[in-house]
């Protein structure tokens, strides 16, 4: 979500966003995330690793000639290589209007975020976004269990 007021402070967040490109993140280990799934190492120096150390050789040797080809770092090739999907730009009055009618039109029942693209964006979801969506009735104000066996509908243990 690039939230209305992104406009002032990121002029080309909203660019990036309708091109299916996250704005920068400001945190480098939060960045990489998403690749130190698959080297399973700290990659929060910006530099991919030389030895492979996973079982996902095949994909990380992809990766890397992919880097290496195109001279990305970390930010780089996680934008060239993560799955695009559909991204909503927007205030958060607009992205909660969008996302309400996907949840009533049962297109979808649920939304994942990508922290590691945008950690920032994170509290604009918290603090923005989600109030405006309890305000049209599509996200819970409350729980009505006390935990999470209770959330998920699941027997109390014997």
């Amino acid at each position: 979500m690039a939230a209305g007021s992104a406009r002032r402070r990121h002029p080309g967040r909203r660019r990036r966003a309708r091109r299916g490109h996250p704005a920068p993140a400001d945190h480098a280990p939060a960045r990489a995330g998403f690749l130190e799934q698959y080297w399973g190492r700290d990659l929060s120096r910006g530099t991919i690793p030389v030895e492979e150390r996973t079982g996902k050789l095949d994909r990380i040797r992809k990766w890397r000639e992919l880097a290496e080809a195109k001279n990305l770092s970390i930010h780089q090739l996680v934008l060239e290589v993560q799955p695009r999907r559909h991204g909503f730009v927007g205030t958060p009055g607009q992205v909660a209007d969008e996302r309400a009618r996907y949840v009533r039109t049962r297109a979808v029942d649920g939304f994942n975020l990508g922290p590691h693209l945008v950690p920032a964006a994170l509290d604009d979801v918290v603090d923005r976004l989600v109030p405006e969506l309890q305000d049209r009735g599509v996200h819970r104000t409350a729980y009505e269990g006390a935990t999470l066996r209770e959330h998920l509908e699941l027997p109390p243990p014997r």
